[in-house]
């Protein structure tokens, strides 16, 4: 009779049997949208570099350092055939109103912008650019760049997330 397996605390209740992927190696904290979009439309960093003319490596680099620009994740799913809408809004904001406007496309001002949700955000909790930096530990010069590039490391959004007790939504949808 074969020894019974005991579980790492010592009690014995067996380990519970896992399957290896080959997405293990990612640690998918900031990029996890990126990386469930991936495994759930069946694409690997080779397809999806090789619709968006991006060496391989460099998307396994970012999705190792788990952090890349906006603007490449949105050129990589919007290479694939999709959309995606990121959302920042405070976490009370949605469960207390169930009035929510949604205006037509047409209507919104720089809707067009990678970083509108953070600018509407950012003026929805009334900070300045220097109290966002300097509440994130960083110069007022580097959240003004975000701006004035359009552009923003994923890690970034996801730490002002983290300090405002914010949720954070990111919405993959398919082109039309």
């Amino acid at each position: 009779m074969a020894p019974e397996k005991k579980a790492p605390n010592g009690e014995n209740n067996p380990p519970v049997e896992t399957t290896k992927s080959k997405w293990y190696q990612y640690p998918g904290v900031n990029l996890r949208f990126l990386l469930d979009f991936m495994r759930a439309t069946g694409h690997n960093t080779a397809s999806l570099c090789k619709m968006s003319n991006m060496p391989p490596q460099a998307l396994r680099v970012q999705l190792k350092r788990d952090d890349m620009k906006i603007s490449k994740a949105k050129e990589l799913i919007k290479n694939a055939g999709y959309k995606l809408d990121i959302k920042l809004y405070m976490q009370s904001q949605e469960a207390d109103s169930d009035y929510i406007v949604t205006l037509p496309k047409a209507i919104r001002k720089n809707d067009d912008k990678n970083l509108a949700f953070l600018d509407e955000f950012f003026s929805m909790v009334g900070e300045s650019q220097y109290e966002i930096g300097k509440k994130m530990g960083i110069t007022q010069g580097a959240v003004f760049s975000w701006f004035k590039t359009d552009d923003i490391m994923i890690s970034y959004i996801v730490k002002i997330k983290e300090i405002y007790k914010a949720k954070l939504e990111f919405r993959i949808t398919e082109k039309i």
